[in-house]
């Protein structure tokens, strides 16, 4: 099988795993800084990765990694990385920004599984592989995460004046 050169990968690939990162992270200055992390590791080890079924998904594991180290390092609330707006202003639109603010409220895992299963659209089994976690494990993050953000929402509207 032939393996598709780095050079190429980025190219192709850059742009979705940089998206990734930002619906991850919320911050754009991270999520670069991630996505080049893992780009950089990836490179040392392309011939290893290349070959297999699919390089996205590892990429993908590592930016996660990544993440999940930098959270556990600075060990900080998720307000830290909120606190200045650093969405990129085209690409981005009022509900996106009140989402990914909302996704920075969630525990670190409960916003792990939110990101990988609904932008990344992966399964329960092979987020449990990324997270080092049981499917069930990853079915009860996403529960508790998806009532939070209800409640998030259902607290918005009420305080803006809405019902619903």
């Amino acid at each position: 099988m032939a393996t598709q050169p780095f050079d190429d990968f980025v190219r192709s690939h850059r742009s979705s795993l940089l998206k990734f990162a930002m619906v991850l992270t919320g911050d754009y200055p991270l999520a670069e800084e991630l996505v080049s992390d893992a780009l950089s590791r990836a490179y040392e080890s392309w011939t290893r990765i290349a070959l297999m079924d699919r390089p996205v998904a590892y990429l993908r594991k590592a930016i996660m990694n990544g993440y999940l180290s930098t959270r556990r390092r600075w060990a900080r609330d998720l307000s830290r990385f909120f606190a200045r707006d650093t969405i990129d202003e085209s690409a981005a639109t009022d509900e996106r920004h009140a989402m990914v603010t909302r996704l920075a409220k969630l525990p670190t895992r409960q916003r792990s599984v939110v990101v990988l299963r609904y932008y990344a659209d992966l399964e329960d089994e092979e987020i449990a592989q990324v997270l080092g976690c049981s499917a069930a494990t990853v079915r009860s993050h996403a529960a508790r995460a998806l009532r939070a953000l209800r409640v998030e929402i259902a607290l918005e509207g009420a305080a803006d004046g809405k019902t619903g």
